[in-house]
């Protein structure tokens, strides 16, 4: 099988969640013998796709494509929707001359001006992954609900005319067919998942004498962090605890507290491996997601999980491993499971470590998870 893979970036060229997944899916194909056309960009035209990050047997199998972003000069309301756009018709000008694949599999807006064409691929099925959908869910201020309702118009437009849309499940499933009424036979639930090199030991899930607790992910307003600024600030006192902020976080945004600590953004995965790995809960009190890498990483490092119940998370997070909070009452949930941690007996809130370690052998290892897209991409294309 030969599928074209069109993404805006791959890991560790472009840092995201989304990347991380191309990376990973890449992998995983590769490993199973499918040729993957990968049609991406590092949003710098003279770096190329790191390909001594896989195994000589799965080069052999990785065709990458290299597609320059375009750089828009201006940032005006829409900027990123117009440079989209460009991206993906770059995309389609490669992808036209070199269009013998089985399957299409489009990130995003990368696949926008392939899926307006797709009758020109002679039958050749695309389709469609939107990780987050966020432009469809909660939205903390009127600012991000017009950003919203900006961006919902063209991610309709490639949802409703893809062959096939991939849900990571749960709520995500929900916007799919309910806010876009898109068919329910055109929707594939496959969720995300992660290396095996991730997952530490169940007898390593030990908690420490004072909770430490860690956040990771970028300084934007759809994470809730202001929230849990507010909690940790207003909570200092109630028990010892020790809280660790991973990403970007602007200098005026930090808490001056003894007990909350700052490292910046970490591109070095063990970096971040012994990070989590030392923590005994993730806290991730977004507004809106779709099914976070980071919550899976943290559940293969034996964190137990706070995380707010948007997206797919409810297929990661539940009572035996967590703690879901409501977007639309974020800060107060919080605030009363934070606390809740802080006392919780160290036997129960072992449990909930172990139990993470365990939902991630059983459910989210990419072993499992390539098996299953394949499978499901055999039976539909060779569908009527």
């Amino acid at each position: 099988m030969r599928i074209a893979l069109l993404t805006d970036g791959i890991y560790p060229n472009v840092i995201g969640g989304m990347q991380k997944h191309s990376f990973y899916l890449v992998k995983y194909l590769a490993k199973r013998g499918v040729h993957v056309e990968l049609y991406h960009t590092s949003k710098n035209a003279d770096n190329h796709i790191r390909l001594d990050l896989f195994s000589e047997e799965e080069v052999k199998f990785i065709h990458p494509h290299l597609i320059s972003y375009p750089r828009v000069k201006f940032r005006f309301p829409g900027h990123y929707i117009l440079a989209s756009y460009l991206y993906s018709k770059r995309i389609w000008d490669a992808l036209s001359k070199n269009a013998a694949v089985d399957f299409v599999y489009a990130k995003g807006l990368s696949g926008w001006e392939t899926i307006r064409q797709k009758k020109k691929l002679n039958g050749i099925k695309v389709g469609l992954k939107v990780h987050g959908y966020e432009m469809f869910q909660y939205a903390p201020n009127l600012r991000v609900k017009l950003q919203h309702l900006l961006l919902r118009p063209f991610f309709r437009y490639v949802n409703r005319r893809a062959d096939l849309v991939f849900s990571y499940g749960g709520k995500i499933t929900d916007i799919i067919t309910e806010k876009l009424n898109v068919p329910e036979w055109k929707v594939v639930e496959i969720p995300t998942a992660i290396d095996s090199d991730w997952i530490t030991k169940e007898e390593d899930a030990d908690v420490n004498d004072i909770r430490k607790f860690v956040f990771v992910g970028r300084y934007e307003r759809r994470k809730g962090i202001e929230e849990l600024s507010r909690v940790i600030e207003r909570n200092n006192r109630v028990a010892p605890f020790h809280f660790i902020f991973v990403g970007p976080v602007p200098e005026h945004r930090k808490l001056n507290l003894p007990n909350v600590s700052y490292v910046g953004a970490v591109t070095d995965t063990e970096v971040l491996k012994n990070v989590l790995r030392n923590a005994d809960v993730l806290v991730c009190p977004s507004f809106s997601e779709g099914m976070p890498n980071v919550i899976l990483e943290g559940m293969a490092s034996a964190c137990a999980i706070i995380a707010s119940d948007v997206g797919a998370v409810g297929k990661m997070v539940d009572d035996r491993n967590g703690w879901l909070l409501q977007p639309d009452k974020l800060e107060e949930d919080l605030e009363a499971v934070f606390n809740k941690v802080l006392i919780l007996e160290k036997a129960e809130l072992k449990k909930k470590k172990v139990a993470s370690i365990e939902r991630v052998q059983e459910e989210f290892k990419w072993e499992r998870i390539a098996e299953m897209l394949l499978s499901n991409l055999d039976k539909n294309l060779t569908s009527e």
